[in-house]
């Protein structure tokens, strides 16, 4: 099985949605592209504890503005692509750290820049 298809078939709505897990794209090392990245060593990582390395990617609803993404387009997490939080838990979405402990996150797009950069920009 594919990381990316991790949480694909956890549950009904999981398998709907196609919801997945996807890599924090600011940890990778160097301008972003699709395919293999290098990512970032953990001393360049401010905050292990409070930075994520996997987020579950989640379908952007099919409104008015959507990209039409189910789950993961590319393995990545990326803001300024429209990636999305997954929010099947209760509203909030399980995060896995770079340290490696994991958590539900209420409301993660909320906090997004924090999460995944830092509060920096990394895109």
């Amino acid at each position: 099985m594919r990381l990316s298809e991790a949480g694909a078939g956890s549950d009904g709505e999981g398998k709907a949605t196609r919801n997945s897990y996807a890599y924090n794209g600011c940890l990778v090392s160097g301008p972003f592209a699709p395919g293999l990245n290098w990512g970032k060593g953990l001393a360049a990582i401010d905050a292990p504890a409070d930075r994520a390395m996997l987020v579950e990617e989640g379908w952007d609803g099919g409104g008015v503005n959507s990209t039409g993404r189910f789950g993961t387009d590319d393995g990545f997490f990326n803001l300024p692509t429209g990636n999305v939080f997954a929010t099947r838990h209760q509203g909030g979405s399980i995060v896995m750290y770079v340290d490696g402990h994991a958590r539900f996150v209420k409301n993660a797009a909320s906090n997004a820049t924090a999460l995944l950069a830092g509060g920096g920009a990394c895109w």
